[in-house]
């Protein structure tokens, strides 16, 4: 799964690179929270995330991001805390009425839980693909807020509310 992956990252980037020398490209980045819903441990953690993204035109772009973990949840008596999360993305961008767009992401991501019980600690590290759909309003032509609903591998929901300027 990590080749194909790297290896459509890969073809992405040779087939953007034209675009890239465009004169339409720009830079944006983006910080909100996200809630991971792990659903085969029934628990709920908050994250603060940032993103950094380059935007090839209007309809496609690449992003990087990283998280760290703000809410913890328990169960059972074990504290479960996300402990960061970093992650590449290709977007795909289609407006849908004045100053609103549509979006699409999938990418890979990699994160770190730990746990805690009675003292003793134990953490986990994990990689996954990650897909999304969500909606963007600009509030000023520099200025949005985008709110996205994903899927983290095959047991998480994930659903985050940030702020994204354009630069």
């Amino acid at each position: 799964m990590k080749t194909i992956a790297i290896a459509a990252a890969a073809a992405c980037a040779l087939l953007a690179a034209p675009a890239v020398a465009s004169a339409e490209t720009s830079f944006y980045g983006s910080v909100g929270y996200t809630n991971v819903a792990v659903e085969q441990i029934d628990v709920n953690l908050g994250m603060i995330q940032a993103r950094g993204g380059l935007a090839l035109n209007d309809y496609i772009a690449f992003e990087a991001e990283l998280g760290f973990g703000v809410s913890d949840d328990t169960l059972a008596g074990v504290k479960v805390e996300m402990e960061r999360q970093y992650g590449a993305y290709v977007v795909v961008k289609a407006p849908v009425a004045d100053r609103i767009s549509a979006f699409g992401r999938l990418g890979y991501a990699d994160y770190e839980i730990k746990a805690t019980a009675g003292g003793a600690t134990a953490s986990g590290e994990g990689n996954a693909a990650v897909f999304g759909l969500g909606v963007e309003g600009e509030i000023t032509e520099k200025d949005a807020v985008r709110a996205e609903f994903g899927r983290f591998g095959d047991d998480a929901n994930v659903w985050s509310l940030s702020y994204v300027r354009r630069f």
